[in-house]
């Protein structure tokens, strides 16, 4: 029922400030934007019991991170002037630090502490991920189990496959 609470909390919110938004406004044509726009904001609300209940709201965080990792590589492949100064180098530095901030927050949302995470590529123009090693602070007695459910998430985070996929959990 926590959920329902939640739930209620959030279209309350939302209704509080879309009165709110809408006095503030002065009439014109904002109007119509700030109304398609927290229409669907109003749709995500609905939808949002559903997706937890269906577990699709992992997913779409999953598909979400992905996706700014690819976009954060391709913008730094736009920028080829800079790429140009610094070289191949910079790209795969900057790829690798914002996967260990992602590691990091995936880690702390499944309940984990990371001790310390290394990522590495092949070499050669594309960026493709080699190997991920991991060293997170254990939360339960299973090391085994923890050490399975952290692979089988990092591979479907970032296809890669489990063998690639090195975890070290300390009790």
């Amino acid at each position: 029922m926590e959920w329902l609470t939640r739930w209620v909390k959030n279209l309350a919110f939302y209704y509080i400030f879309l009165s709110a938004l809408m006095h503030l406004l002065p009439g014109g044509e904002e109007r119509k934007y700030i109304r398609f726009f927290m229409g669907i904001m109003l749709l995500l609300f609905f939808l949002d019991p559903l997706l937890q209940m269906g577990g699709w709201d992992e997913k779409l965080e999953q598909a979400a991170l992905t996706h700014a990792l690819e976009e954060e590589f391709e913008e730094m492949m736009r920028e080829t002037g800079r790429q140009e100064l610094a070289g191949a180098d910079y790209v795969k530095r900057a790829c690798e630090k914002e996967m260990k901030q992602q590691v990091k927050q995936l880690t702390e949302k499944w309940g984990y502490t990371m001790i310390s995470c290394d990522i590495s590529f092949f070499d050669g123009e594309l960026l493709e991920l080699r190997e991920i090693s991991l060293k997170v602070k254990g939360v339960g007695e299973d090391i085994r189990r923890e050490e399975i459910f952290l692979k089988s998430k990092l591979e479907e985070v970032y296809n890669i496959p489990e063998g690639n996929i090195n975890i070290s959990i300390q009790g």
